[in-house]
């Protein structure tokens, strides 16, 4: 809550002191779409707390908040919106879908897995320590070069799990010893003895393979049966998210030239800002489809906490065409907003990008039929 308050803050001296948003929070101005999660509902709150509720002196008592004993002065509620998380195929990456599931039995029978998961002796790998784990990760990233034996590694954790850890839970043990360093790490080798850094940092390294692996990101195109397995995997995870987007933004550009009582533009023309608030997972779903995902995460595995990506929609009015600027908020360590356009191959290096190329990427990972319809 505290991350997402201050990254709050940070996008009102972004987005609202440079007179973008009102000072003021306007239900028209902006629209929040949350996964069904308490955590993703309570990040949006607190969130746009940080924006608008925060020593807000524009904020008008009795106008914008009830003036009245017992409320918290300041404090401006927001609507978040959700739908269902199971069928929520735009923010959630995991939602219900038997096709993902299949695509990924078919993935972890090929070479490329069959080899990673039964390997007795992994080559050297190259990972780096944790950002959250250090004051200033550039500072003090270094080389860990590990002979990782991915079968006793496995072996090792289901026995001192009680129960079987395969790649496909293994982001549950590393993550809760990710949140115990975080929150429990003056006891967590005395609760668990078996743990130690190294221990942590090979599972680490091979579970963001794994993540790789499952956002259809493979060594080497995977063709079986015909289907390209990666191409496939990211249609399914992050397809509907990037059309999402690029629907978005096509419909506010249609609606700047249309006439004013157009009905499907009422509520366009006045939104500013179009707010999903999802998972570490869907921002590397979407990071995936864009090609960007390895450069852009570091030094490796899915998104920090509060971590945020933004797509800026831009008219330039030189050559009257829409350009989209991407970009990044990585962590609550890293309190900047800084573009990463320049890293999508298809914008040559440049900040601001001809939406043409971000209709490109969506029509390319855009699922072939309905979402709800997908076997």
């Amino acid at each position: 809550m505290k991350q997402h308050m201050n990254l709050g803050k940070l996008l009102r001296s972004t987005y609202v002191d440079s007179g973008f948003l009102a000072q003021r929070y306007s239900s028209k101005e902006i629209y929040i779409r949350s996964t069904d999660k308490n955590r993703t509902i309570i990040s949006a709150m607190s969130n746009l707390l940080g924006m608008y509720s925060t020593n807000n002196a524009a904020n008008i008592p009795g106008v914008d908040y009830p003036d009245e004993p017992g409320w918290p002065t300041g404090y401006v509620p927001v609507a978040i919106h959700t739908v269902d998380d199971d069928t929520d195929y735009i923010g959630n990456p995991d939602a219900v879908c038997p096709r993902q599931d299949k695509l990924w039995a078919m993935a972890k029978s090929s070479p490329e897995l069959q080899a990673f998961q039964n390997r007795t002796d992994v080559s050297v790998i190259e990972a780096a320590k944790y950002s959250f784990m250090v004051v200033d990760a550039s500072k003090y990233t270094v080389r860990l070069l590990f002979h990782l034996q991915v079968v006793a590694m496995l072996n090792q954790l289901s026995k001192n799990c009680g129960e079987k850890v395969d790649i496909d839970n293994l982001w549950v043990v590393q993550d809760a010893l990710m949140i115990e360093q975080l929150h429990a790490n003056s006891t967590l080798r005395q609760v668990n003895k078996w743990f130690t850094d190294d221990l942590y940092n090979q599972m680490t390294v091979i579970n963001d393979q794994v993540e790789l692996y499952q956002n259809g990101i493979f060594n080497s195109t995977l063709m079986m049966n015909g289907l390209n397995i990666g191409l496939e995997l990211q249609k399914l995870r992050g397809g509907s998210m990037i059309n999402d987007i690029n629907m978005h933004m096509n419909l506010k550009i249609a609606c700047m030239s249309a006439k004013a009582d157009d009905p499907k533009c009422k509520w366009v023309n006045g939104n500013k800002y179009y707010i999903y608030s999802a998972h570490d997972t869907t921002i590397y779903a979407f990071f995936s489809i864009l090609g960007i995902a390895e450069k852009v995460v570091k030094p490796r595995g899915y998104p920090l906490y509060s971590a945020a990506t933004f797509v800026e929609l831009w008219l330039n009015h030189t050559d009257n065409k829409p350009y989209f600027k991407l970009n990044y908020h990585a962590n609550d360590v890293n309190v900047t907003i800084y573009p990463i356009t320049t890293q999508l191959a298809d914008c040559n290096g440049k900040t601001y990008c001809s939406l043409d190329a971000f209709a490109k990427f969506a029509s390319m990972a855009k699922p072939d039929q309905p979402m709800d319809q997908v076997l």
